[in-house]
């Protein structure tokens, strides 16, 4: 098989992880890939393609973007609308089949395309080439008018318009344009949609541009070389190199912004908040301490321990800029926490389940397909504070013998549904299955 992989995203680092580890598992299994990306800097992977010849190609691309581009005046952040929406096909379809020489697809797999890709270039790369597009969602930005995420809003379910996220009350708004230019393009595509979640899968069938797609549900395929569960002294040899406790319990969770709602800081703050007045007494906060890791992560801590009352350490550890040390911090953690109120993952919770580590969620994202009562950590459903302080200290209260088999079930669950090796023969399967069939493909 010789399949094109797209991502405006960077292979190598943050968010393009995802795409560049599918990459390479094609590759690993014997299959002919390129990887096709907006920008990149010189490799020496071979199989990477950069859309731009150099730098100075780039500087120009951005320059007439900004430009020509099609801006809303206003933007309510908690929609995460893209910022510009209807922008022409800046992007030369001819210019990438040209890049490709004689490269051949036979299935084109897109992971992120915001500010790469249009409707048109998509389809225009379906047409000559001939190869099934699958597209591979990461939120909801592909099935709506511009939104990564529509919170209430309902309206890629229809025509979009009167749009919340841009303070819209016009029906026929850029984001209703937006749709409808999509819909005249992939209404004519041999286009499969894959859903890294149960609720990407149902956003997608209800969705005006997906809706009679083929839909198939395959969570992230993580590395499993890289996040894996650590033995005793691997713990000890880690939590050392970054100066964490190594007779606690460690609690991690990665830290934004407390303005950024969708993330649940807030939720987050206060449920420690609860934890350590409701239950004191009860537990021994002395073999507890928490580990925070990102951007804000000092910020975090300074707004955590005047709330818990310093009842245990907190350490801050600033943005983990490589994936290797992130999988170590996850390994070398007891419990990880997703404060997410409205996500389509996120990917920390398949990380720290291939880790073994329990997490606790609320229902939201990936949460509802891999965070399980008494198999990989605590569900806590509604989204509140309560809850998700009483999921904390269901976990940390857990006996040590008991706490041991959840982790042995929790990196069993990621093995089984997250690795790589599970992602490859999903993708396998619904390559091989007729378009006819996909209300039958295996979840």
């Amino acid at each position: 098989m010789n399949a094109l992989v797209i991502s405006s995203q960077p292979p190598l680092k943050t968010s393009g992880i995802a795409a560049w580890d599918f990459h390479k598992n094609l590759l690993n299994h014997g299959h002919s890939a390129k990887f096709l990306t907006l920008y990149s800097p010189p490799s020496q992977e071979d199989s990477i393609i950069s859309y731009f010849d150099n730098n100075l190609a780039k500087t120009l691309f951005l320059v007439r973007r900004r430009i020509l581009r099609q801006k809303a005046k206003q933007v309510d952040p908690d929609y995460y609308y893209n910022g510009e929406t209807l922008i022409p096909p800046f992007i030369s379809t001819e210019k990438i089949m040209k890049k490709l020489q004689d490269f051949n697809p036979d299935v084109i797999i897109i992971f992120f395309e915001k500010r790469f890709l249009t409707a048109q270039t998509i389809h225009e790369l379906n047409q000559m080439t001939g190869a099934p597009v699958y597209w591979y969602l990461m939120d909801m930005q592909p099935m709506t008018g511009g939104c990564s995420y529509t919170g209430d809003c309902l309206g890629y379910q229809n025509q979009c318009g009167n749009c919340p996220a841009i303070l819209s009350t016009n029906p026929n708004d850029i984001t209703a344009k937006n749709l409808r230019n999509a819909v005249s393009y992939y209404d004519k595509m041999d286009l499969t949609i894959i859903a890294a979640s149960e609720q990407l899968s149902t956003q997608a069938a209800s969705s005006t541009l997906f809706g009679k797609k083929r839909i198939a549900k395959i969570p992230i395929g993580i590395n499993e070389q890289l996040f894996k569960p650590l033995n005793a002294d691997q713990k000890i040899t880690v939590r050392t190199k970054y100066n964490i406790p190594i007779d606690k319990k460690i609690i991690f969770f990665g830290a934004v912004s407390t303005l950024e709602k969708r993330k649940g800081a807030a939720l987050l703050l206060e449920a420690f908040h609860l934890l350590t007045t409701e239950h004191e007494g009860e537990i021994d906060f002395g073999h507890i301490a928490i580990v925070i890791a990102g951007s804000f992560s000092k910020e975090l801590k300074a707004q955590l321990e005047p709330l818990i009352n310093f009842s245990f350490p907190i350490h801050s550890l600033g943005f983990l800029d490589t994936h290797e040390s992130l999988a170590e911090v996850l390994g070398a953690s007891d419990i990880f926490i997703s404060a997410s109120v409205e996500d389509s993952g996120p990917m920390m919770v398949n990380q720290a389940i291939m880790c073994g580590t329990p997490v606790v969620a609320f229902n939201i994202g990936v949460a509802q397909d891999l965070v399980i009562n008494g198999v990989s950590g605590q569900n806590v459903g509604t989204i509140n504070s309560k809850q998700l302080a009483d999921g904390i200290y269901h976990l940390i209260s857990m006996e040590e013998t008991h706490f041991a088999e959840l982790r042995k079930k929790t990196a069993a669950l990621g093995i089984a549904t997250c690795s790589l090796e599970a992602n490859y023969q999903s993708f396998k399967k619904l390559v091989k299955t007729p378009m006819s069939q996909y209300h039958e493909i295996a979840n």
